[in-house]
C-alpha cells in the first residue's frame, strides 16, 4: 500500500513539474508572438518617396574673409569659402544624405562619406533639417554637424 501511495505522489509531483514547464513555454511563446506582431505590423512602404516637390537644394552664401575697415587688395579673394545651407529631408538615409552632400560639392566621394559614417558609428544618428556648413569643413566635421 505504501508503494502505491508513493507512486501516486510521484505522479502528481511530475505532472505538476510538467504543467509548470508547459505554462512557462506557452507564456514565452505568446509574448514572442505578441512582440513580433507589433514589430512587423507596421505598413512599411519600401518604395522611394515620390513627391511633386523639387529635390532639396543647397544655397551658397559667399563669406568674406576681409576686414571691412581695412581692405587689402593683395590678400585672399572674398570667395575663399562658402557657407552652404544643406537641406536634408526627414527620413533620409545615409546614402541619400551622401548624395545631397556630393551634389552640393561638400564631399568628393559618396562611398568615402558612407564608410566614414559607419566607422564613426553615426550612420543611425544622422538627422534631417537645415544645416549651415562651411565649404572648407573636413568630412568628419560635416558628419558631426549633421549628427548633432
Amino acid at each position: 500500500m505504501r508503494r502505491l501511495i508513493n507512486a501516486i505522489r510521484d505522479f502528481f509531483y511530475e505532472a505538476t513539474d510538467y504543467a509548470i514547464i508547459l505554462t512557462v513555454v506557452i507564456a514565452i511563446a505568446i509574448i514572442l508572438i505578441w512582440r513580433f506582431n507589433i514589430l512587423f505590423s507596421f505598413d512599411v512602404n519600401k518604395n522611394p518617396i515620390q513627391s511633386d516637390e523639387p529635390p532639396p537644394t543647397t544655397e551658397q552664401i559667399p563669406v568674406s574673409t576681409e576686414d571691412p575697415d581695412n581692405p587689402d587688395t593683395t590678400g585672399p579673394s572674398t570667395e575663399d569659402y562658402f557657407e552652404i545651407t544643406v537641406v536634408i529631408p526627414p527620413g533620409s538615409s545615409a546614402q541619400s544624405i551622401g548624395d545631397i552632400l556630393l551634389n552640393s560639392g561638400l564631399i568628393a566621394d559618396r562611398n568615402e562619406f558612407l564608410a566614414r559614417v559607419v566607422e564613426l558609428k553615426l550612420d543611425t544618428k544622422l538627422k534631417s533639417g537645415n544645416f549651415l556648413v562651411n565649404s572648407d569643413m573636413t568630412l568628419d566635421e560635416i558628419i558631426y554637424k549633421i549628427a548633432q
